[in-house]
């Protein structure tokens, strides 16, 4: 099974960008986005990781750092996919809030106050 050395670190980076952009701007008007995405996003990588193993060179051969390694290992790999990308956005969520009236872990280290206020329900 042929894979690229990269797959987890981009994995791992988009989740921390769509989490990013899912929290800042996006949780309000499309609260499914993440959950969408997300899956859209492990699908084009396993389905890069299915061309892998019938021999293909991953991502149309457009890249270069390929490596062959077993069938089980490649296994178990395309389906880490998930969890990589997921912990990644967690850590995020975590940092740096889920909504954008949270400002999560950082958010006492920050010199300017970026969160939007919060209304609570009982005052709508």
């Amino acid at each position: 099974m042929n894979v690229w050395v990269w797959d987890i670190p981009v994995l791992f980076l988009l989740g921390v960008v769509l989490a990013r952009l899912y929290a800042k701007w996006l949780v309000v008007k499309h609260p499914d986005f993440f959950s969408h995405a997300g899956a859209i996003v492990v699908a084009v990588f396993w389905l890069n990781v299915l061309a892998g193993a019938f021999g293909a060179r991953p991502w149309c051969g457009a890249v270069h750092a390929v490596r062959h390694i077993s069938g089980w290992l490649g296994l178990f790999l395309a389906l880490s996919y998930p969890l990589w990308f997921q912990f990644a956005a967690e850590r995020t969520f975590a940092l740096l809030g889920r909504r954008p009236t949270q400002g999560g872990f950082l958010w006492p280290f920050t010199v300017k106050d970026r969160t939007k206020p919060f209304q609570p329900p009982w005052k709508t």
